[in-house]
């Protein structure tokens, strides 16, 4: 019985380690881009954020602890929120194109086309992309 509960405890270590690490290597991988980078400690692609960053984010960002920036970008809807309400605050604030790390990846946002244009006509290797929407932009 100790021994499960010591093995449940060592994969519950291994994962606290693997999660503390992840965002760390992908926030040093963003800043050698050389753009700006913003960075948040959980995926907007975590199932659990999913469901529940509407809920949270509020309770977060009224928090005295700096956390309203993270929460913004972790929302899926952000680029849209943004551009409909906020009149592009992110980007003015961080400029054209910035990187978003997260444990799970690095995002790149942009609002400059000739970037956007440039980051499609790329090789598949360079940007992994979906290839039926990237050839409607080759020309």
């Amino acid at each position: 019985m100790a021994t499960n509960g010591f093995a449940a405890l060592c994969l519950f270590g291994l994962y606290a380690l693997y999660t503390a690490f992840c965002p760390i290597r992908n926030i040093i991988i963003a800043k050698t881009i050389g753009i700006p980078v913003v960075w948040s400690p959980i995926s907007p692609f975590n199932p659990l954020w999913i469901i529940f960053n509407k809920r949270i984010a509020p309770i977060l960002q009224s928090l005295p602890l700096g956390l309203d920036d993270w929460t913004t970008y972790n929302a899926l809807d952000w680029t849209w929120v943004d551009r409909t309400h906020g009149n592009s605050q992110v980007h003015d604030k961080h400029g054209d194109t910035f990187a978003h790390a997260t444990p799970r990846e690095v995002e790149i946002h942009t609002r400059d086309p000739d970037v956007a244009i440039q980051v499609l006509r790329k090789q598949a290797n360079d940007f992994p992309k979906i290839s039926h929407y990237a050839s409607k932009f080759y020309m």
